[in-house]
């Protein structure tokens, strides 16, 4: 994906107890100047610090962040990784199948297609979620809160401007 000068993609990894495979949760966020590993080590603390660990089960791990910034001459993006050791989730409960997530809306002030996103979140716990598959309303409400803790914890970060919708694939011209 093209990510433009002045923004970067930020993903965070998290592994399964007896998965092999990541669960990979991404964002855009406009930033000051280019992210390095010690941003993405504060990016992981934000998560850590945030209520969000507390909803992720002990089985979970967050593995590490991500970060990929976005450079004037168009080249690879500068891709940074936090180097902190994993870090476990500290709910007790079980956790849904890995196909399971939480569906996160992103929404923006523009109206239509280009104001919207989503993300996932890989770690929803098995008591949060009926026989029908849905998620009780107290467990979706706190699940509410708790994200909105977490990224205004990513929000306060020096070296996040603010929080954005990365859509194109591909740089479009100016004419265009």
């Amino acid at each position: 994906m093209f990510i433009p000068e002045g923004f970067a993609q930020i993903d965070y990894h998290f592994l399964r107890t007896g998965d092999t495979e990541e669960m990979i949760v991404s964002f855009g966020a406009a930033v000051a100047g280019t992210l390095s590993a010690t941003n993405a080590g504060e990016l992981k603390t934000a998560w850590a610090d945030s209520q969000m660990q507390d909803i992720t089960t002990n089985k979970t791990a967050l593995a590490r962040v991500v970060t990929k910034t976005g450079t004037e001459d168009q080249s690879e993006p500068i891709t940074a990784e936090s180097l902190s050791s994993p870090t476990l989730g500290a709910a007790s409960e079980q956790p849904c199948p890995q196909n399971v997530a939480l569906l996160i809306r992103k929404l923006t002030a523009r109206g239509g297609r280009k104001g919207r996103g989503r993300m996932y979140y890989p770690d929803v716990q098995r008591v949060a979620v009926n026989e029908a598959g849905l998620i009780d309303t107290t467990s979706l409400a706190n699940y509410r809160v708790f994200a909105e803790d977490w990224l205004a914890d990513t929000e306060g970060l020096s070296a996040i401007v603010d929080l954005v919708l990365l859509h194109a694939t591909r740089q479009r011209s100016r004419e265009s």
